[in-house]
């Protein structure tokens, strides 16, 4: 017997839906030989929440005041992702991610609670001026943007049934991780993968399976990463050794809400299954300096706030989570802060909706040892962390792993706010208790 994993409806932020390996949700499927898996999505691992008020290194007594020493002036450079999956809509709300999050930074930004407090603002990603988002010839995007591309990396996976199945493991192929935009073999050379265009993905039908009538896309991974592990196509041969799917184009629905194929159709509220363009594969800057200066510097003068709100209201929500250079560039330019003056603390507040998906580093070790370097420091820069996930989109164990950049950034545990919940209410909640804590030095 062989157990295939189903996923649900996956984020446009990707371009074919696969941006985020936290954008999947897990049914349960019977294959023809009657073997059943199914999700553990709704689990989570530790951590604090805006609803259970994740401490972030505030230290509090039992009567709920605080055991800081001394506090000291405090500065906060907000790192915020402005991916594509931002603009996923906050279910039962007319409102994406992106419009209650920047709600709630507008109220943080003009309390009296900031009135003190160094603010600054940053986003990631940035990308390549001029370079357009997609592309029909390599010609549009410009002597450093491209190729013109759908072809990514592609390399061999094995799916391994449980031990007590019938059936023996078999081969399929999948993205490389991280995802690897290619013009030939010689890029996908460091993945150990080849250049294919891959415009399909094996997927289940409707009508083959009784658990799943209506068809779904899969994501075979058997691990309790969030690495997203789908079997693509670029004919029906590819498929061949997962039984019950076939191989077929997919696109993204007229509202970028999922990916669709002929026989798995989107919504009638969703629009029509459109075809994914091709994209400029150098769009993204991931250069340390590229993410060194703030969109708006940091700084304690009321025009500050104006400067800010501005800014906000100027950003449109694209492309991938190019976090490793925006957090190294982020330390960078707190840390010149700092030695400028010592007398006031800095701490840095990153803002994401999904994992890293491209620009070294991508895993979360790598990060966490980036901002433990800088907060074991003296002066120590601090990060905090918000995530902005469903429990679906955060896994079994995306918690943990937000908690351990958090912890390695000195702050204890990352705030996780519930986008499928009062999203603007809560990440304003997650932000009002940073002040406080990053006011508080900490103790090395």
């Amino acid at each position: 017997m062989i157990g295939l994993g189903c996923s649900g409806p996956r984020s446009e932020d990707e371009d074919h839906a696969d941006d985020h390996a936290d954008d999947h949700a897990e049914d349960a499927i019977t294959d023809p030989f009657g073997a059943e898996t199914g999700s553990d999505g709704d689990s989570t691992l530790g951590g604090g929440s805006a609803n259970e008020g994740g401490d972030a290194g505030v230290l509090s007594g039992s009567d709920g005041s605080s055991l800081c020493a001394e506090e000291q002036p405090v500065d906060l450079l907000l790192v915020l992702d402005i991916s594509g999956s931002m603009l996923d809509v906050v279910p039962g709300s007319v409102l994406t991610k992106w419009d209650a999050v920047r709600s709630a930074l507008e109220t943080f930004v003009q309390s009296p609670m900031v009135e003190d407090v160094g603010l600054g603002l940053h986003y990631f990603p940035q990308l390549r001026a001029d370079v357009p988002t997609t592309c029909v010839a390599n010609a549009e995007c410009g002597p450093l943007g491209g190729p013109c591309s759908n072809s990514v990396c592609v390399v061999p996976d094995l799916f391994e049934p449980d031990p007590t199945d019938l059936a023996p493991p078999f081969q399929y192929l999948r993205e490389s991780n991280p995802r690897t935009f290619c013009a030939s073999d010689t890029d996908c050379a460091t993945v150990g993968g080849t250049c294919r265009t891959t415009f399909g993905e094996c997927l289940i039908p409707a009508g083959t399976f009784v658990d799943v009538p209506n068809g779904a896309f899969l994501d075979l991974n058997q691990s309790l990463d969030p690495i997203v592990k789908i079997p693509v196509c670029e004919a029906q041969v590819d498929c061949s050794n997962l039984p019950g799917t076939i191989c077929q184009e997919v696109g993204i629905c007229g509202d970028l809400s999922q990916p669709c194929s002929p026989s798995l159709a989107c919504p009638l509220s969703s629009g029509g299954c459109l075809s994914i363009p091709d994209t400029c594969v150098e769009q993204t800057l991931c250069e340390v300096t590229d993410y060194a200066t703030p969109a708006v510097a940091v700084a304690v003068t009321p025009d500050r706030t104006d400067a800010i709100l501005g800014s906000l209201r100027s950003q449109s929500p694209v492309g991938l989570t190019p976090t490793g250079p925006a957090l190294r560039g982020a330390l960078v330019h707190a840390r010149a802060r700092v030695e400028q003056d010592p007398e006031r603390g800095v701490a840095i507040v990153l803002v994401t909706d999904g994992f890293p998906t491209e620009c070294d580093p991508v895993e979360i070790p790598d990060l966490a040892a980036l901002a433990q370097a800088e907060a074991m420091s003296s002066p120590a820069i601090r990060t905090f962390v918000i995530g902005v996930f469903s429990s679906l989109d955060l896994g079994v164990d995306g918690q943990a792993r937000l908690d351990m950049l958090a912890a390695a950034g000195g702050t204890e545990s990352a705030f996780v706010v519930d986008s499928a919940g009062n999203l603007t209410e809560e990440f304003l909640a997650a932000l009002s208790v940073i002040p406080e804590a990053a006011a508080c030095p900490p103790v090395l």
